[in-house]
């Protein structure tokens, strides 16, 4: 047998009558009030606040409640919401405060940006509740504890001290864009040490030992990364996965490339041996500029290519541990992969050209019965859509994405390092 609910006693006064509306129940007053004491009874009574609906929400009762009345809907959203980021509340109902706050303040972002009419009521929320998510840092007394705080991941294995601090809830963090969390003093002074980590009295040095010290370590880069690759477990490679120590040679290894890639575009290689070629020599580079049509890659950009091979292969392993929502979170990964992509229609199109050349127009000459085509024709009279030419435009393009990359490292500073969570590529 069925019986109908029974009413409860907020809701048989008349509400012309009642002082609040129909959906303030004591629980919903009571978090805006943020009075512990009375949340903490109404929850131990069993009363419980269930999350409004969303607001793309199609249902029969949100349509009924927009029809009826869309600004007590509205309204009514606004007062779940309101409770909803109390801190006693949160306090009081989560099993992982923090998460829950954090995961509150970015359904309230998203909220102010689809209701524009309530945005202030909205952001005020959102900060109290990333205000309420701070707080909790506040009472961190050691820096084992503010560890374990940083390092919680609900679906790993507990982190004990010595282990590997992948910064799990750090990382959340910075994906729910929470900057007063991320910002805070206790949050930074450990982000300092593990930064530095490797260096010591590297922050109390002055300028000139600071930037003495990140220069001997970007001049050694190339011994650092051999050893890495060849000892990964040797002192020399452990210290090559200190974070600073990381950035620095990245830094240098990325500087080497760009001026690989300037070198290439110049073409270094022929104007040193028409700066101090012998007569000998300059006849050979002057063969060379005549047959510049399907020419094969110079040192350059041999480096070059091995550079945009190691890098490909880096954007490979970075999508294949992260996954793809969380490689396109990131738009310096699309980015690198626009870039990337050009570098691969560049050696695409530099080795179809020497194909054409080489193997295409040998063939042609050899059938014709007069002496045949030179392939090797100067520059004005190629096609618009040669292969070399479309290879040459590719790079360019490349190259500029390349070097406004480049443009974001110095705004890196040594004092106050923000993110440590980029493997190294910021």
């Amino acid at each position: 047998m069925l019986y109908e609910p029974a009413v409860l006693s907020w809701e048989s006064v008349e509400r012309s009558a009642a002082t609040f509306t129909p959906d303030i129940t004591p629980l919903i007053l009571a978090a805006h009030k943020n009075n512990y004491e009375i949340i903490k009874i109404l929850l131990d009574r069993g009363a419980s606040l269930p999350m409004p609906h969303d607001i793309r929400c199609g249902c029969d009762e949100c349509v009924d409640a927009i029809n009826t009345d869309s600004l007590r809907h509205s309204q009514a959203r606004i007062n779940a919401y309101k409770a909803l980021t109390a801190s006693s509340l949160i306090a009081l109902s989560s099993r992982d405060p923090v998460l829950t706050a954090f995961e509150l303040s970015w359904e309230l972002r998203n909220l102010s940006r689809m209701e524009t009419e309530f945005r202030a009521q909205y952001q005020d929320m959102r900060s109290s509740v990333q205000e309420f998510a701070t707080a909790l840092l506040d009472y961190v007394r050691s820096s084992k504890e503010l560890e374990i705080m940083l390092n919680y991941d609900p679906d790993g294995e507990p982190w004990e001290p010595g282990d590997h601090q992948s910064l799990e809830r750090l990382k959340l963090a910075i994906k729910y864009k929470q900057k007063m969390f991320v910002a805070h003093p206790s949050v930074q002074q450990l982000l300092a040490s593990i930064w530095y980590e490797g260096l010591p009295g590297f922050r109390r040095k002055n300028l000139i030992g600071q930037l003495t010290q990140v220069f001997k370590l970007a001049i050694m880069f190339p011994v650092y990364c051999t050893i890495y690759m060849l000892a990964p477990t040797s002192p020399m490679g452990l210290f090559m996965k200190k974070p600073f120590v990381k950035f620095i040679c990245h830094s240098s290894s990325y500087a080497l490339f760009l001026m690989l890639l300037g070198a290439a575009s110049q073409r270094v290689e022929i104007l040193v041996l028409e700066w101090f070629g012998t007569e000998s020599v300059q006849e050979m580079v002057r063969e060379w500029k005549r047959k510049e049509r399907g020419a094969g890659p110079g040192l350059a950009e041999c480096g070059v290519i091995l550079y945009v091979a190691s890098l490909i292969w880096g954007e490979m392993r970075t999508l294949w541990d992260g996954g793809i929502m969380e490689y396109i979170s990131d738009l310096w990964n699309i980015v690198d992969f626009v870039t990337n992509m050009f570098y691969v229609m560049w050696i695409s199109l530099r080795f179809s050209s020497i194909f054409v050349v080489w193997v295409s127009y040998s063939i042609i000459c050899v059938r014709e019965a007069n002496e045949g085509r030179d392939p090797w024709y100067p520059r004005e009279q190629w096609d618009i859509f040669d292969p070399m030419l479309l290879s040459e435009g590719a790079f360019a393009a490349g190259m500029i994405f390349r070097y406004n990359k480049f443009i974001y490292l110095p705004t890196f500073s040594m004092q106050t390092p923000k993110e440590l969570t980029k493997d190294g590529k910021k």
